[in-house]
């Protein structure tokens, strides 16, 4: 059983906007092609549902296959409707959400439709094994007896995001209940259940079936040993611009320090960006300072193989991929010590971590390394070791299939 190859299923989130494999742009969907590439190239037969709003489509990729199952396109058309209701910009604040309201309802329950068609597909499939990822998605064939297993990707649904979620917008005091009730459905049905941090374990261990952690993993092909990187005196930050990344706690720290050879690159995008340009321009560094706005992943790697230093000051932090992207390029990392942060960083030893309600240590551990370049060689080794040890896609694919065996099992 254990050499066994496997026919398995991933199911995709069924929302067309994120299911988008043809050209990677979310954190769900990323994971899981490069887990099926990953397991489809060690002999397994692999094939990932996903939602569309055209018509139902397959896709046939190197070693395994994507079906697109049709899902309702409510989005625009509920946009259209709250637009012409006077006085809705004062009631719904965009700028602070990452969807519309339009967006939002199609996928809360745009999602439970397409979940409800993959049961009725699963059900009558020969899959050995289904993997998911969404749980909306998830919601109805996770009450099948397919064998499954369900990764905890966000956290917004466990009771320690409840003032930080209701703090964004208060609509979400409802959506949070709703969402909480569907995942603890799914992880109560699920044969195996992956979270990504110790404090998710701790939220989930009394009703799931079995839990385990299992964080985000690299392709090998992206990694950069410390021997072949060019270090430049760049502090690096890459990720959206909003409330909870903090971007902006960068600049000011760096202020402080005046470092001339030093500049600050920015990659990213999202509502906060203006503000954190026009902090920049009006400070006493605005010459050191960068702003490359989105780009594709490639160069997003090519900025972390030639950056010293990368920070990541988010006021909250699940997983936190980018961290493992920034070790694996030689860059030695600063994190605010969230969650997901202190379980990818030893501190001091392959990163640092620093009080997030306590700016003046960021600009400590920032003045650290930058003053001290055996210190920062020193921390990006071990980081890179580490990553290279511990978050290779290869490693993860196998941690993966060996929890879906142990499912297999418990169903049987």
């Amino acid at each position: 059983m254990r050499n066994k190859s496997l026919d398995i299923a991933f199911v995709a989130s069924g929302d067309p906007r994120i299911d988008t494999f043809g050209n990677v742009a979310s954190g769900g969907t990323g994971p899981i092609q490069r887990l099926a590439e990953v397991l489809a190239s060690k002999g397994h037969e692999v094939t990932i549902y996903g939602g569309t709003h055209t018509a139902r489509k397959t896709e046939n990729k190197n070693k395994y296959d994507i079906h697109y199952l049709p899902t309702p396109n409510v989005g625009e058309p509920i946009d259209k409707w709250i637009d012409k209701i006077p006085g809705s910009e004062y009631i719904v604040r965009p700028e602070e959400l990452s969807l519309t309201p339009g967006e939002a309802t199609e996928r809360l329950f745009g999602r439970l439709i397409f979940s409800k068609r993959m049961s009725n597909i699963l059900e009558e499939s020969s899959h050995d094994l289904v993997y998911f990822r969404d749980r909306l998605s998830a919601f109805f064939p996770s009450r099948l007896t397919l064998p499954s297993v369900f990764t905890v990707a966000s956290p917004d649904a466990c009771s320690f995001y409840y003032d930080k979620s209701v703090a964004t917008h208060p609509a979400n005091a409802l959506l949070f209940r709703y969402k909480r009730a569907i995942e603890r459905s799914v992880v109560s049905n699920a044969n195996q259940t992956i979270v990504m941090n110790e404090r998710t374990k701790q939220e989930y261990q009394s009703i799931a079936n079995r839990i385990s952690i299992i964080t985000l993993g690299i392709k090998e092909s992206s990694f950069l040993g410390p021997e072949r990187k060019l270090e430049h005196p760049v502090i690096l930050y890459v990720g959206r611009f909003d409330r909870n990344k903090r971007p902006e706690l960068i600049l000011e720290a760096f202020e402080e320090i005046r470092e001339d050879e030093w500049e600050l690159h920015y990659v990213g995008s999202g509502p906060q960006e203006d503000a954190v340009r026009e902090l920049a321009n009006n400070s006493t560094i605005s010459e050191c300072v960068r702003f490359y706005g989105h780009l594709p992943r490639s160069q997003v790697l090519e900025q972390m193989r030639s950056a010293s230093i990368f920070v990541l000051p988010s006021e909250f932090e699940s997983g936190g991929n980018v961290i493992i992207e920034a070790m694996a390029s030689g860059c030695s990392v600063i994190a605010s010590d969230t969650m997901g942060a202190k379980q990818l960083i030893n501190d001091g030893e392959t990163g640092i971590l620093f009080d997030k309600y306590n700016t003046e240590t960021l600009q400590s551990a920032l003045n650290e390394l930058i003053q001290n370049e055996n210190r920062r060689k020193e921390i990006a080794t071990a980081a890179y070791e580490h990553a290279l040890e511990n978050h290779t896609m290869d490693d993860i694919a196998d941690k993966y299939i060996e929890i879906g065996r142990r499912a297999i099992e418990q169903q049987k």
